[in-house]
């Protein structure tokens, strides 16, 4: 008769049941071992790529790729849609499945694609699952801004080793319903992991801004990540009425609300390292996080570094260099250019900048870094992604040549810093359109139908006007390959300059085009311009889809950003009668609101204060990367005159306004001889130097 030691008995009934659940793959069981072997910090490991397999159904993956931001606002200032939507999927890692979790599209414009979106992985979008420790979705980055597919691994390593926290990244190859995608960056994503991992504490408010700054007209637009139901933004509000305040900025207060030594390692790295569509120059990619372990102070996060080491990126030198001088600051945004016109502000950047090339900045690190990537990935590259090592190349020119180009400015310090900060976009209601129409559908451009009638008025201001001829069309974009509209091979800011790859089961449909044009009472054409994903072209019923587009003066049945600079028009579309074949009916009713952008993009295309600044002898202008643009591209025709008589701001000339010009006109005449010439034309206003507060 066997015999067992003391307890044997129960510890085997309380061992039986794990071991069965195991055996038999009970899901909870599956989950602690899927959680063990696919650890956060495991799956980001700098030295490994990491493979990704969804399978997801075809139709589902079709509508997530099509979906897109609208181009006609994409810069407008108006409130951001959210196009993109979750889409239940099965994903592998490495070998380990995950079931129904729930991935969609990400991007807004240089990488928005069509055949290879970026993608968001959410883990409990279906399931109630949180299978990986550290991490609670995935960010994977279609790199195609990021040619190199290094820039967002270096820049977030220099941020860290500067000592801000910035997310961890490696690589993913990935492979959707059989179809190889290539590689992507594998980005930590900006949650409350994040949070915990880099400040020891996730409870504090988190924020997101693209194209914004905090001012009030844009700081709605200033997104709440975190504690988004208790509704309290007095954080940010703090910091945007420091900012606001008349006079010297207040140093001791702002410190109070921001980590300021932080914001300069912030401001300066992207300085540094070309970071032209950051927060300090393009008012962009960026969290600010208050932190409870740092007395509630704000802490700056840098997103989005997919087109960094680069001198100004598609505004400034571009990617061949040039004869153009590299720029080492930013102060486009209110904060940095606030402080750089603060007491010591300039010599406190200098120092900053100077420190971080001595401490941080290590070439040889950094190239060896690039070599290794590039044994790392090449194996891997989709047929877009041609261009990989050209642009390996470029960036290590930038690492080896980037020493000598700061030490120069830093010894010879004349920063052309503007005087005022950037507006961001905010927009003023002009308009409306309503109606109904009817016309039949056609695949060229041309007049309208004989059978084509509208009932639609277009109200600008006072004035009312009658829209006599609709067109329903198939009409390319200007701007092919933005978001989910076809393109030509490589479409948008950043694209591939490798083959464009057939996909299987691909449509070449153009998105449709409706135009509704009139003529005002001085006989002036007006055109109201509407593309439609043609997807979503079919009768609603008596539901509507949300719609916008542009307003063109002078241009009839015309495609693109013409006529009036800044005028979109946005609201609800229904269709009663829709089809693309030619004759088909095309039926329904719009009811639009007719808008203005001012600051932002179009304060370059309007003259608006503070969005440029010229160099000595005026020839070129001042973009929001490093470098210039020659004369004649997009130059505004005078910024300091459109900035003397434009006192309030505003974007507009207004009859008070005029009625004060001969005063606003001798604040330009610098030395009081009764004349203006050219450079004082050119000149900032008397009195609208540092110190001035920045105006909304």
């Amino acid at each position: 008769m066997h015999t067992f030691p003391p307890g044997f008995r129960q510890r085997i009934v309380r061992i039986f049941p794990l071991a069965l659940m195991l055996c038999c793959g009970h899901p909870c069981s599956r989950t602690a071992v899927i959680a063990e072997e696919l650890d956060g910090d495991r799956l980001l490991d700098p030295n490994r790529m990491i493979e990704i397999k969804i399978e997801v159904a075809p139709d589902d993956w079709e509508q997530l790729r099509r979906q897109a931001h609208d181009p006609a606002t994409a810069f407008s200032g108006l409130p951001g849609e959210r196009p993109y939507t979750y889409f239940r999927a099965d994903l592998w890692i490495d070998g380990e499945k995950l079931e129904s979790v729930g991935i969609r599209k990400k991007g807004f414009f240089g990488s928005a694609d069509i055949q290879r979106p970026s993608l968001k992985v959410k883990f409990d979008a279906y399931k109630d699952q949180d299978p990986i420790k550290g991490l609670s979705r995935l960010t994977l980055n279609n790199n195609k801004q990021d040619r190199s597919q290094a820039s967002q691994f270096l820049t977030y390593r220099l941020f860290r080793r500067a000592g801000n926290p910035a997310p961890r990244s490696n690589w993913a190859h990935v492979v959707v319903n059989g179809e190889n995608l290539g590689i992507y960056s594998h980005v930590e994503s900006i949650k409350k992991p994040f949070l915990k991992r880099a400040f020891a504490d996730k409870s504090g408010n988190l924020y997101e801004g693209s194209l914004t700054d905090f001012r009030p007209k844009s700081l709605d637009n200033v997104e709440a990540k975190t504690n988004e139901g208790v509704d309290d933004r007095s954080d940010v509000e703090r910091l945007a009425a420091v900012l606001a305040k008349e006079g010297e900025l207040d140093l001791n207060e702002l410190s109070q609300i921001i980590n300021i030594d932080a914001f300069f390692r912030h401001w300066a790295l992207e300085g540094l390292t070309g970071f032209w569509d950051g927060y300090s120059s393009n008012q962009n990619n960026f969290y600010l996080y208050f932190n409870p372990q740092d007395n509630g102070r704000g802490h700056f996060i840098p997103w989005g570094a997919d087109w960094v080491f680069t001198d100004g990126g598609p505004f400034g030198r571009g990617r061949g260099g040039g004869s153009r001088p590299s720029t080492v600051i930013y102060a486009h945004s209110i904060l940095a250019n606030r402080l750089y016109h603060s007491q010591d502000g300039a010599k406190r950047y200098q120092a900053t900048l100077r420190r971080l090339l001595d401490e941080v900045w290590d070439e040889d690190a950094m190239l060896a870094e690039v070599d290794r990537i590039e044994a790392l990935v090449s194996p891997h590259l989709h047929p877009s992604q041609a261009g990989t090592p050209s642009a390996m190349n470029e960036l290590r020119a930038f690492v080896r040549g980037r020493r000598e180009v700061v030490e120069r400015a830093l010894d010879n310090w004349r920063p052309n810093v503007p005087s005022e900060p950037r507006t961001p976009s905010y927009v003023v209601d002009v308009g409306t359109a309503k109606g109904s129409f009817f016309t039949t559908f056609r695949r060229d451009g041309g007049e309208p139908t004989a059978e084509s009638r509208t009932k639609i008025v277009i109200q600008l201001g006072e004035e009312l006007v009658n829209a006599d001829h609709v067109v329903a069309r198939t009409q390319p974009l200007p701007f092919g390959g933005f978001g989910g509209f076809r393109g030509p091979p490589g479409g948008g800011l950043g694209g591939s300059r490798g083959p464009r790859v057939s996909r299987p089961g691909a449509t070449s449909a153009s998105p449709v085009n409706l135009v509704f044009t009139a003529d005002r009472a001085d006989g002036a054409p007006i055109a109201v311009s509407l593309t439609i994903d043609r997807a979503r072209f079919h009768p609603t019923g008596e539901g509507a889809i949300r719609i916008s587009g542009s307003l063109r003066e002078g241009q009839r049945n015309r495609v693109g950003l013409g006529g009036r600079p800044g005028r979109s028009v946005i609201g609800n579309l229904q269709l009663s009668q829709a089809g693309t074949e030619p004759g088909d009916p095309v039926a329904g009713q719009i009811e639009l609101r007719i808008v203005e952008t001012h600051g932002g993009f179009w304060q370059q295309r309007q003259g608006g204060g503070g969005r440029f600044a010229s160099p000595p002898g005026g020839r070129d202008i001042q973009r929001p990367g490093s470098g210039s643009l020659p004369a004649g591209f997009g130059r505004p025709p005078s910024i300091s005159l459109q900035r003397a008589l434009d006192t309030d701001r505003d974007g507009t000339i207004s009859a008070d306004e005029i009625g004060q010009a001969t005063a606003a006109l001798k604040r330009l005449d610098r030395n009081r001889d009764g004349k203006l010439t050219a450079d004082e034309l050119r000149s900032p206003p008397r009195g609208a130097g540092a110190g001035n507060r920045p105006r909304d």
